[in-house]
């Protein structure tokens, strides 16, 4: 028996569905429409492309798995000293409360064990979370279409996991038209993702700037795992390379030295087909991501969800009324079984109660073995965190000043027409190091006094000027004062 399963992956200027009718061994698409919106696309526009989808596929029965538009995502590798998956959810909201410019109260968080061969005793998580109102708006726009997804997928991601198995070492690269993202494939799992925004425009040379920020990802991707990576193939996919323009692909081979293939699911996986008549108009880049929604929940590959927690999706009584007739034909012998059956679960929770307590105070006392009196282990884990994570803020009359507002400060000061690129930034109490390089010595005097013009800079000082031949560029390191909060303006914070 066959099962119809609807995938609608849902960008900012795209929607794009997939109608796939699945049995045990083979998968047919048997509807597909793509919906192109303008870059300024408002929720009546995305609500209209989703009518237009649910009335071309006639689905109401089919189960449906949406996705949710990457650039509202944050990716973040993170590690946590123990196993579990019920362990980390609760301690993971903690583990990211300081790498996110968000309460993680409204966060929607889920993750992705790795499988790493140095990782012994901890776990190597990537991480996905998005903001609650930013779902709770996307499902109430589904719902006002009579859409009630089974799960929320990121867009990009299944179509990159599904190209896991044939890709040892690997970067996998979804384009849109204006948000793109990249996943790094190594050692059968992915690694590393990151989202970016880069508009894209027909006639426009845009393919060098992605290979730009692919180059970025891998640089990032290396200082974040501290080994080399070296890819063998970069697989893309995505209605954006339609305005690449032709040759995009050996200019990607060229910029990047790797091999470039374009995904294509209906023919690199098994037993997949379309059906003759809509051959001719089933264009890959434009409906594989919907297509990797429909197989990935075909196959039971879980991945990363935001239908999870508060917001699973919530069962209707009519889809449980066959279920309810034949509890209703059985409950008569389940009646004679109640006694027996009370007791016998009473004892088991009692004993598993009895290993969760003793787990819980194993992990108490590893992260705090100086600690002899335990009261209630979680409220004081949580405890000790927020002190630890106190400790490393910046001391004194700065403490005002986040990182990010920094970045923000030193990015609003420095031209536009100054030729910097920064290489490195370290931030310690009081003070930064900022290392970069630019074109020419003056440019490094220009911007240290475009920095020293900022309220909450005190003093810049160059302390190293250097030509690389190599490059032709000045390479340079620059020591940047604070001020303290009494000296200094009101610094606007970044919201």
């Amino acid at each position: 028996m066959s099962r119809k399963i609807l995938g609608i992956d849902i960008r900012h200027d795209a929607v794009s569905a997939v109608l796939l009718s699945s049995s045990m061994r083979d998968h047919q698409v048997e509807e597909f429409k793509h919906i192109p919106l303008a870059r300024d696309a408002t929720a009546p526009d995305r609500r209209a492309a989703l009518a237009d989808i649910r009335h071309h596929m006639g689905a109401e029965e089919a189960a449906c798995v949406t996705s949710f538009p990457p650039d509202a995502v944050s990716y973040r590798n993170i590690e946590v000293p123990f196993r579990g998956e019920k362990r980390i959810s609760k301690v993971l909201p903690f583990e990211l409360e300081s790498m996110v410019p968000f309460s993680v109260e409204d966060l929607v968080i889920d993750f992705h064990a790795l499988t790493l061969s140095e990782s012994e005793g901890s776990t190597p998580l990537l991480t996905a979370s998005t903001e609650k109102p930013a779902l709770i708006a996307y499902l109430d726009t589904l719902k006002s279409e009579g859409i009630d997804p089974e799960s929320v997928k990121i867009g990009g991601y299944p179509a990159a996991a599904l190209s896991v198995p044939d890709m040892d070492e690997g970067v996998f690269l979804d384009v849109g038209n204006s948000r793109s993202s990249v996943f790094i494939i190594s050692a059968g799992q992915i690694l590393f993702a990151r989202t970016f925004s880069l508009t894209l425009a027909s006639g426009e040379p845009g393919t060098a700037r992605l290979c730009r920020n692919v180059l970025q990802t891998l640089m990032a991707f290396e200082e974040n795992f501290s080994q080399d990576f070296s890819p063998a193939e970069l697989r893309i996919t995505g209605f954006g390379l339609r305005l690449l323009g032709d040759g995009h692909e050996r200019e990607m081979a060229d910029r990047l030295n790797l091999r470039v293939s374009r995904l294509d699911l209906v023919r690199s996986t098994p037993h997949v087909s379309i059906r003759n008549e809509l051959r001719a108009s089933w264009q890959p880049c434009d409906m594989d991501n919907a297509l990797a929604l429909a197989l990935a929940e075909s196959q039971g590959k879980n991945g990363l969800n935001f239908r999870k927690g508060e917001f699973s999706k919530q069962k209707k009584w009519a889809n449980w009324r066959s279920s309810l007739i034949r509890i209703g034909i059985f409950s008569g012998i389940l009646l004679t079984l109640l006694f027996l059956n009370a007791f016998i679960s009473t004892w088991r929770l009692e004993k598993k109660l009895a290993v969760l307590d003793t787990r819980i105070r194993d992990v108490f006392h590893a992260a705090l073995p100086d600690v002899r009196r335990v009261v209630d282990p979680v409220h004081q884990l949580q405890i000790a965190i927020e002190e630890t994570r106190k400790k490393t803020l910046l001391e004194g009359d700065i403490s005002d000043i986040r990182a990010i507002d920094l970045l923000r400060i030193m990015s609003e000061q420095i031209s536009e027409k100054t030729d910097v690129r920064l290489t490195r930034l370290v931030i310690t109490p009081g003070s930064i190091t900022i290392s970069g390089d630019t074109d020419t010595f003056n440019s490094v005097n220009e911007v240290q006094t475009q920095l020293g013009t900022a309220s909450v800079l005190k003093k810049v000082t160059i302390v190293s000027t250097e030509n690389d031949p190599k490059t032709k560029r000045i390479r340079f390191k620059l020591k940047v004062d604070l001020r303290e909060k009494q000296n200094r303006n009101q610094v606007k914070t970044t919201p």
